[in-house]
């Protein structure tokens, strides 16, 4: 402001006791823009500064979030006896309540890790006895399971809108009615999965082995399906026609894909 008021009076006044007479208006610009240019760097350092500290405050509050739910998980298996408990427990409902809620709150890659815990604590397995914690309703969305161990798991009606779920083995597990629209599930190993009534609208299925898969009524809206193998999967010619793509995929009856599909049963067969 002082500056201002000194070139003001300098060019309409011609004040020569201000010791500026002779300064340019090029000369004026140098003098302004060091400042200026170090009030903006100045700015931009603590914005950044801000969003760092933010960023690390989130971090750490996902890493206190999970490991109380790993913890609390822990003491309902050892102190509770989750694995073993009857299935209308109350311990079960407190499980799948803290579960669920935990689930929405985390971030992707904390998702991932979570789910992957209770897999691996054969909480959510289909055979057997049925899986201890019910997942239906789980939010999952934009979960982190690359290369996620995820045989036999019970997942129907889960929500996996938009989850990165590249070459996760799905054998045998059940994802029906899920919801794994948008999901990126690129060379993913779903032999014998049951997808009945699950939405896999705009889902990336390239490469993916769905071999003996159950389709049926499943959403296959612009999925996109190319070099799948779908041999002997429960798919109807109705849902075949309206995947965006499935160039080079394995068809149903164990031939590459053309364009004629007629002849295809519900069964997927010829």
């Amino acid at each position: 402001m002082i500056i201002a008021i000194i070139i003001v009076a300098k060019y309409l006044y011609q004040f020569t006791w201000t010791g500026f007479a002779a300064k340019t208006l090029w000369d004026w610009m140098e003098l302004l823009i060091i400042p200026i240019v170090l009030a903006i760097g100045a700015t931009l350092f603590s914005i950044a500064q801000r969003q760092n500290e933010q960023a690390l405050a989130n971090q750490q509050s996902q890493e206190v979030i999970l490991e109380s739910y790993l913890e609390k998980m822990s003491e309902l298996l050892f102190e509770r006896s989750l694995s073993e408990s009857d299935t209308d427990s109350h311990v079960r409902e407190v499980a799948r309540i803290w579960t669920l809620t935990t689930l929405r709150r985390l971030d992707e890659n904390r998702k991932g890790i979570a789910l992957q815990f209770l897999q691996e604590a054969k909480l959510i397995k289909c055979s057997g006895p049925g899986p201890v914690i019910d997942m239906n309703g789980a939010d999952l969305n934009g979960a982190n399971l690359v290369k996620a161990q995820l045989f036999d798991a019970a997942l129907a009606g889960v929500n996996l809108m938009g989850a990165n779920l590249t070459g996760a083995d799905f054998i045998k597990a059940d994802l029906g009615g899920a919801n794994l629209s948008k999901a990126n599930l690129r060379e993913a190993h779903m032999f014998d999965t049951n997808l009945n009534s699950a939405n896999l609208q705009n889902a990336i299925l390239r490469n993916a082995y769905l071999a003996e898969a159950d389709l049926s009524k499943a959403n296959l809206d612009r999925a996109d399906f190319r070099e799948a193998n779908l041999v002997r999967a429960a798919i109807s010619p109705e849902q075949l026609v309206r995947i965006k793509s499935l160039q080079g995929a394995v068809m149903p009856d164990g031939k590459k894909y053309n364009k004629n599909l007629k002849g295809l049963s519900a069964s997927g067969k010829q």
